[in-house]
């Protein structure tokens, strides 16, 4: 999608209390390209760049990422105080965007994993998100519900879900045995998001 225009923009700025100069945002294209936002960029900034997510360890620094369908992945790890932010379509998720920002976070910043805390945006929920047999051959078959002659999408549990278990599984018959890239939190209303 677009970069953010000038109306978002200040929109931001009323209701975050956070100065234009530091929100950063990306052209989001639906891939796996995570960009490390550091002081060298900060003048320089990514907004614009196609990627689909954004990691730093700068301080009041907002990142962003746009949805509708597509599920907003949150990361937070508070021991070394690095954030980043997913844009999670089928197409990111399918080449494992977060868990390629999980590990940039690990490998720039020297996170742990059991450190970072994930939580999960608002998204296009299971029940409603019908799919074509493409995505049969792209997820895992546990991924996928079938239910009238129609395929759906995402009714698998939250913590084994494609966005923090890698698909790597695939060939080894599916997730059951791998742990999640991250430390999925509920939120504090005690329900599954």
């Amino acid at each position: 999608g677009p970069v953010l225009s000038s109306a978002q923009r200040e929109f931001l700025i009323r209701t975050c209390s956070q100065a234009a100069a530091e929100f950063v945002n990306i052209r989001q294209v639906h891939g796996d390209k995570v960009i490390v936002v550091t002081d060298d960029c900060r003048n320089s900034r990514p907004s614009g760049e196609e990627a689909d997510g954004l990691v730093t360890g700068i301080r009041n620094v907002a990142l962003g990422v746009r949805t509708a369908d597509c599920l907003p992945v949150f990361l937070y790890d508070p021991r070394k105080q690095v954030i980043g932010v997913v844009h999670a379509g089928w197409r990111s998720s399918a080449k494992e965007i977060t868990v390629k920002a999980i590990q940039l976070m690990k490998d720039v910043f020297h996170s742990d994993a059991k450190d970072i805390i994930v939580a999960l945006g608002p998204a296009i929920r299971p029940c409603c998100y019908q799919v074509g047999k493409e995505f049969l051959g792209t997820f895992l078959p546990e991924d996928i519900t079938q239910r009238d002659e129609r395929y759906y999408y995402g009714d698998v549990p939250v913590g084994k879900s494609p966005v923090l278990c890698p698909q790597r599984g695939k060939e080894n018959g599916g997730r059951e045995n791998q742990e999640p890239v991250g430390v999925l939190r509920r939120p504090a209303h005690g329900k599954q998001p």
